[in-house]
């Protein structure tokens, strides 16, 4: 009897072991479909929008865009969390701006849901370099150019001072925002064009030739100074 009881005693000591391992396997398995169901259902459209941002293809028709913003915001709605599903809904209305650039109420628009987007992004993952670049252009597109647009861009920087996918998104910014730049955005983007190769060089200029500038190299100072002229 004495036996018996020791063995219960010891069950019932065992129990609250037993109810936290249940607990946390039951976490683990929620939480495990959570995320399998959340990429489903954006496997597609995180696809399409990654297309769209490289220009891989044409932008997306009404159609094609409307699928995937109701694909991320379903994927959303299960992982709430995801960074990089608010990164990607932020990048869909990044796209819709760009092609509908020439109407300026639905680029605002546009620009204007993917800089609130990208901002949930960063509380999410703050230190991402790309995302920070992506608000600036943000901003940019929606005609903001002042010290939000700075801020972001001078964050990016920060984060990532030699990130190739972040590099020429600030190039960019920096070209289209030229007259108003700071100096040390100017010097930045000549620095840029300064220690590129020939071949990037002329790519650089190419991009800076649809904003009516071309960067210069002083022969004089052994390729160790550029200029922007108009």
């Amino acid at each position: 009897m004495k036996n018996d009881n020791g063995q219960a005693a010891a069950r019932w000591r065992s129990l609250p072991v037993l109810l936290i391992a249940a607990g946390v396997t039951g976490w683990v398995l929620w939480e495990s479909q959570r995320v399998v169901r959340a990429d489903f259902l954006s496997m597609r459209a995180s696809r399409q929008v990654a297309e769209w941002v490289s220009g891989a293809v044409p932008p997306p028709s009404t159609q094609d865009w409307q699928q995937a913003q109701a694909a991320l915001q379903a994927a959303l709605a299960i992982t709430p969390e995801n960074a990089a599903l608010h990164e990607q809904l932020a990048d869909l209305h990044a796209v819709a701006g760009r092609r509908d650039w020439k109407d300026e109420t639905l680029r605002a628009a546009h620009f204007r849901a993917a800089v609130a987007v990208y901002r949930m992004a960063l509380e999410r993952r703050p230190t991402d370099p790309r995302t920070w670049a992506s608000l600036a252009a943000a901003y940019q597109g929606m005609g903001e150019t002042g010290e939000p647009m700075r801020k972001a861009w001078d964050r990016a920087l920060e984060l990532g001072p030699n990130e190739s996918h972040v590099q020429p998104m600030l190039l960019e910014i920096a070209l289209a925002t030229w007259a108003s730049a700071p100096p040390h955005v100017q010097r930045w983007a000549e620095a840029f064009f300064a220690g590129s190769a020939e071949g990037q060089r002329k790519a650089i200029n190419n991009l800076a030739a649809r904003y009516g500038l071309a960067f210069e190299v002083d022969p004089v100072s052994a390729n160790e100074k550029t200029g922007l002229k108009p």
